[in-house]
């Protein structure tokens, strides 16, 4: 049996407590409820998840993702691969840090932005 094809999205109604989870074609897939103050956002933090997760997986087969492969082989790549990149654009930073060209301080404050969410996201 095949899955829904992704991308996957989510949409919140009900001020956050019933998440919709759609397909690409805007079809619902289910929704996850919350039934408590305390669970309020417990819905649309699982519906992130499993939406990140399964958009994550696109084009692996069924097989791969349900023996637990998918770790081992490609987060690990795509970690280093950002951790390879962010080095780089700190370095690079690091050489262009005082100009004064306006194309070069637009540049400048575009990589320290891409630093800080990057490291924002590592934490």
């Amino acid at each position: 049996m095949e899955h829904t094809k992704e991308p996957w999205q989510y949409l919140t109604t009900h001020e956050g407590r019933c998440v919709v989870v759609i397909d690409a074609t805007g079809r619902d897939l289910f929704q996850t409820l919350g039934y408590s103050d305390r669970s309020k956002f417990m819905p649309l933090a699982n519906a992130r998840r499993i939406v990140a997760c399964v958009n994550a997986c696109a084009g692996l087969s069924d097989a791969v993702v349900s023996h637990g492969l998918v770790p081992a082989s490609r987060h690990s790549t795509v970690a280093h691969q950002r951790d390879q990149t962010l080095a780089a654009l700190e370095s690079i930073l690091a050489v262009f840090e005082y100009q004064k060209e306006p194309e070069k301080i637009a540049a400048v404050q575009q990589a320290r932005a891409a630093i800080a969410s990057a490291k924002d996201q590592l934490s």
